[in-house]
């Protein structure tokens, strides 16, 4: 407990003078008061002497004193009176009180006990005997300051520490954002520029290999090819590692899912997800937080639980609280154990624990030798939510890609027996790639490129003037992403074929899309003959590619 400002000042002003206290002297009687006073300056303390029962009250509002001498006998203010105003006060109420007077009769000595003397000695006084019961007092008052100090030294320390504890609480809040911007910002870096470039390279190199007849050339570009999409793999892993798209995308629940796949694919880690229907949106602090969490209690069962089933559960209580749990049946331990565990491997260099704390919220741990261990976190929902981009799909359509008509369909005709032109409409981002896509498309007799946008709100208005038969749509964009875009241009078209085209693999993220509307999905790192493909087989030029189409949209 923090000592006040007025406490601090009665603490200092009890020893003043190197450490002595101070003693009240009350008498109406100089004389009296001047014996007092040379009885008393053995014992090496202040002697304060005052001659009627106001002055002594005034002088208790001016500093602490460790005793008090006070006669019985005055005029105007009388010791008794005295005594009760002094006991009255909350500030004065502890100071000892001893009566000293000629009334030594039992009727006044137990008046004067009641009033709360702690002695009554009549006069005249022996004075060893005074001075070995003021002695007593005085030491008494010395201890309780040097208490008084220390409390107040160690209640300072308490608060620093407090201090230092919220101010490291908030760094390491701080850090951990940070770490977070960080890994989205290289993700970002790896999908929007370098994953692009690949993908551009690769259409590039496609486009070489199909207008170069010389087998060597070929084949050397072919070898090309296949390793721009071994760095297009490996750059997409990657990303995904740093901050899955399908966190920021699909929500908390969407991205528990693909985390239980990961864990299966990357430490054959069976991740069974049981949530709670209708829990997005999420705000974004504890969707982040909670998702690392459970990322690294999953590793945690991976290295220390000696089983390979999990399960994840995620709820809400009341509307108020967001809980997540991780539960396995492993080996188990005791709590104890569990504890410092989580406090030595955290999230980086901070314990899960203070992540969850600096969101006001709690963690629990359940385990027991042998009988595995469950870790629940709770957190509060906070008043600002970020809207739910998409949904996550019940059942995922794309289009077909049998071999034998993937090829008939992307194979080049000079002769154009396919009738009219296909018009395409490409929306994307980034500009080389939309430059290498044009070059791939317009290569292809029966595809004409008629328009370009570089964000979703673009691509609907462009679809509304231009009237494209297929659109060829991202899903990460400013201003508009690819999901909202493609719901709006439904909305307004019903019947223009959209076609997703990212280098997204998340389920979740590709249902979204098909959700919206988007008739087919084909990756940026596949083969360009998916593309050529979905793009005839949207446009429904040919009756092979429309029927199987059309199953494709029964599925």
């Amino acid at each position: 407990m923090t000592q006040t400002a007025h406490e601090k000042r009665d603490a200092r002003s009890a020893l003043p003078d190197g450490g002595r206290t101070s003693i009240l002297v009350v008498d109406d009687v100089p004389d009296r008061l001047v014996a007092m006073q040379a009885l008393l300056e053995d014992l090496g303390q202040n002697v304060v002497a005052v001659t009627s029962g106001r002055e002594a009250l005034r002088r208790l509002l001016e500093r602490e004193f460790a005793v008090i001498l006070l006669d019985v006998h005055m005029p105007d203010l009388d010791g008794f009176e005295t005594a009760s105003l002094i006991r009255s006060r909350a500030r004065s109420e502890h100071i000892p009180i001893i009566f000293v007077t000629a009334f030594g009769d039992e009727r006044h000595a137990f008046h004067g006990y009641t009033l709360g003397a702690v002695d009554y000695i009549p006069t005249p006084v022996v004075p060893e005997i005074l001075r070995a019961k003021v002695r007593v007092f005085v030491e008494l008052a010395q201890k309780n300051e040097q208490l008084r100090l220390q409390a107040a030294e160690q209640a300072a320390l308490v608060e620093l520490a407090d201090r230092r504890a919220a101010q490291l609480r908030t760094m390491s809040a701080e850090l951990a954002r940070a770490e977070q911007r960080e890994r989205r910002r290289l993700a970002q870096i790896l999908h929007d520029h370098i994953q692009q470039l690949l993908v551009a390279a690769t259409m590039r190199v496609d486009q070489a290999r199909r207008q170069n007849s010389s087998h060597t050339s070929g084949q050397a570009l072919g070898e090309v090819q296949d390793l721009l999409k071994q760095s297009i793999a490996a750059s997409r892993s990657l990303a995904t590692e740093l901050s899955p798209p399908v966190l920021n995308e699909a929500g908390l629940a969407a991205a528990l899912e693909w985390l239980a796949r990961w864990m299966h694919e990357k430490h054959r880690l069976r991740v069974a997800v049981e949530c709670e229907p209708e829990l997005d949106p999420v705000p974004d602090e504890l969707r982040l937080t909670l998702f690392q969490a459970v990322r690294e209690l999953l590793f945690n069962v991976v290295k220390h639980s000696g089983t390979d089933a999990a399960t994840i559960r995620l709820e809400r209580l009341d509307d108020q609280w967001l809980c997540a749990s991780v539960q396995d049946r492993g080996a188990g331990c005791d709590p104890a154990i569990a504890e410092e565990r989580l406090g030595r491997e955290g999230l980086g260099l901070f314990s899960i624990r203070e992540r969850i704390e600096m969101l006001a919220g709690r963690l629990r741990i359940e385990s027991s030798p042998g009988a595995g261990t469950c870790v629940r976190l709770s957190v509060p929902l906070g008043v600002a939510e970020r809207p739910a981009v998409g949904g996550v799909a019940s059942d995922i359509r794309f289009a077909p890609e049998p071999a034998d008509a993937r090829r008939r369909a992307a194979a080049s005709d000079s002769n154009g027996d396919r009738g009219a032109m296909i018009h395409v409409l490409l929306v994307d981002d980034h500009a080389i790639l939309r430059k290498g896509l044009k070059g791939l498309l317009e290569d292809q007799p029966d595809i004409e490129v008629v328009g370009e946008a570089a964000d979703g709100g673009e691509a609907v208005a462009l679809a509304r003037t231009l009237a494209p038969d297929v659109v060829i749509m991202d899903i990460n964009m400013p201003v508009m992403n690819g999901i909202e875009a493609t719901r709006a241009i439904k909305r307004e078209q019903p019947g223009l074929r959209i076609i997703g085209l990212s280098l997204h693999e998340d389920a979740e993220v590709i249902g979204s899309l098909i959700e919206a509307g988007a008739s087919a999905y084909v990756t940026k790192g596949g083969p360009p003959d998916d593309l050529i493909y979905a793009i005839r087989a949207g446009a429904s030029r040919d009756p092979a590619l429309a029927a199987a189409d059309a199953a494709a949209e029964s599925f």
